[in-house]
């Protein structure tokens, strides 16, 4: 990720990592503490997945305060309920499962967040742009 960094920013870009599943190491900490860690905070940024990192057992706005130089853009997405072990989250609109947005995107302004952007998983209840409708009417409450 270092390395992709330096050639980002040699063609005046900023590399930014977004991750997906979020899971725990065999020693209890979180895999995506050894990714801040061990890049460097001036090649390497990220986009937090505020979804996956809930359900994986984290706190965005947490990991914001910690770290408040790495992070530019936020994706989020909601779902209906905290899955059973194995189990596949249900997604929703946002603002109808139980994602707690509001700290997150205090957070998110306190560090400038520049981006957010939205994406609902599957099952999908409603036509497209209902929900993004919906999404759209979430976000901008927030604001």
């Amino acid at each position: 990720m270092n390395d992709i960094g330096k050639q980002t920013k040699a063609a005046g870009l900023q590399y930014a990592y977004h991750n997906h599943e979020f899971t725990k190491l065999r020693d209890g900490s979180f895999g995506y503490d050894v990714l801040i860690d061990e890049t460097d905070p001036k090649l390497v940024k990220f986009e937090i997945d505020c979804g996956w990192m809930v359900l994986g057992g984290a706190n965005p706005a947490d990991y914001m305060k910690k770290h408040p130089s790495r992070f530019r853009m936020l994706h989020i997405k909601d779902f209906k309920s905290m899955p059973q072990a194995g189990e596949r989250p249900e997604g929703c609109e946002l603002g109808s499962g139980f994602i707690d947005y509001k700290g997150i995107f205090a957070a998110g302004r306190s560090i400038g967040i520049q981006h957010a952007f939205a994406e609902q998983e599957g099952p999908y209840t409603k036509p497209e742009m209902e929900s993004a409708k919906i999404d759209y009417a979430y976000l901008h409450s927030m604001s």
